[in-house]
This record gives C-alpha cells, sequence and structure tokens, in this order.
C-alpha cells in the first residue's frame, strides 16, 4: 500500500515528440523552424526540453510519477507524418506505461475551469484549436483536452508550446516548459535512489 501521493504529469503531443526524436530529426526540424543562418540556439532549447521530457518520463517509469495523455495526444501522435518517429513515440507511450485516458469534452467545460476574464480569450482559442485540429485530420487539437485533464487531476501540464503553458498557469494549473531552461533537470523532489554496493 502506497502512503504518498504521486506526482501526475500531462504530457502534450510535442512533448512525447521530443522524447522520440534523434538528434538528426531535432536538428532538422530547429533548422526547419528558424529563419536565422545557424539554428544552433533553437537547437539547444530543444535538446533541453527533450532532456526534461526524458526525466520526468523516466520518473513515470521508475513508478515515482505518473504520466498521462489525453486520446487526443495518441489520436495526434498517430497522424504523424513520419512513420519512424510516430513508431518510436507510440513505443515510448507503451514502454514508460503512459497512461491514455478518453474524455469526452464540450466547449463549455473548459468555459467552467476558465477565469471570468479569461472566457472570450478561450473561445478564440477554442476556434484556433478546431482549426489546427482540422489541419492534421482529427476534429480538434489536443490542448483543450490537456487543460481539462489537468485542471481536473490538479496535475502538472509538461508543454513546449509557448501559448498553451501561458494559458495553462493563467488558468491556475502548474506548468513546465521545459525549453525556457527555467527547468533545472537535476532538481527534482524525488531524491536519487542509492545503488546497493555489490
Amino acid at each position: 500500500m502506497e502512503y504518498w501521493t504521486k506526482d501526475v504529469y500531462i504530457l502534450d503531443t510535442n512533448a512525447i515528440i521530443y522524447a522520440s526524436e534523434t538528434w538528426e530529426e531535432g536538428y532538422r526540424k530547429a533548422h526547419e523552424w528558424t529563419k536565422r543562418r545557424s539554428p544552433l540556439l533553437l537547437l539547444s532549447r530543444r535538446r533541453y526540453g527533450e532532456a526534461v521530457v526524458r526525466h520526468i518520463l523516466d520518473m513515470c517509469a521508475d513508478g515515482i510519477a505518473e504520466c498521462v495523455i489525453p486520446q487526443k495526444v495518441y489520436e495526434e501522435i498517430e497522424k504523424t507524418k513520419e512513420p519512424d518517429l510516430r513508431e518510436r513515440a507510440l513505443k515510448l507511450i507503451r514502454d514508460v506505461g503512459i497512461k491514455v485516458i478518453n474524455i469526452k469534452l464540450q466547449p463549455e467545460d473548459i468555459l467552467d475551469i476558465t477565469p471570468v476574464d479569461m472566457k472570450e480569450e478561450i473561445l478564440k482559442y477554442l476556434r484556433e484549436c478546431e482549426y489546427r485540429g482540422r489541419k492534421i485530420g482529427v476534429d480538434m487539437c489536443a490542448d483543450p483536452y490537456i487543460l481539462y485533464l489537468a485542471y481536473k487531476r490538479n496535475a502538472n501540464i509538461v508543454t513546449s508550446d509557448r501559448r498553451l503553458a501561458e494559458l495553462a498557469s493563467r488558468i491556475g494549473i502548474t506548468t513546465i516548459y521545459p525549453v525556457s531552461r527555467r527547468v533545472k533537470i537535476e532538481e527534482t523532489v524525488y531524491a536519487p535512489k542509492i545503488l546497493a554496493k555489490m
């Protein structure tokens, strides 16, 4: 019987993808996403973000934390156009034991957890999420599901999406935005395990 409460982490699609990428894939994407001659700054942030996400995934695989994704994140990963990356991401979900939760969500559910002064902004955001979802072949992007699930479970959101991180923080959800480098990989509430001497 466990006498402590595990921290719960709700991961977004990008967090899972970051942790599943090869170095070459990350470099290529960093190069595509920047107009600068050298994408090394963006690449270093992506790799730092990957390390933070992998640290969280390690805690979940070890049973000292719990990793969860809504079904919509799983569906977005299934729509990834790169077969190798998609298979690695789906394997990662299985290997770590990430829980996939299917929740039904209506726009008013999100409005119920939103401060009054944010309601118009959230309605606009929901319309954007519908548009982004249709672009990849789903009815709605995963972001509202991540927000709702994290709020209801009093969980931490792990995202590399600045807009999602900002909205979650303003709603009052603890948010880990690993590419900001504000998260120190070695800092954790969990003490490292001491290996028994052989």
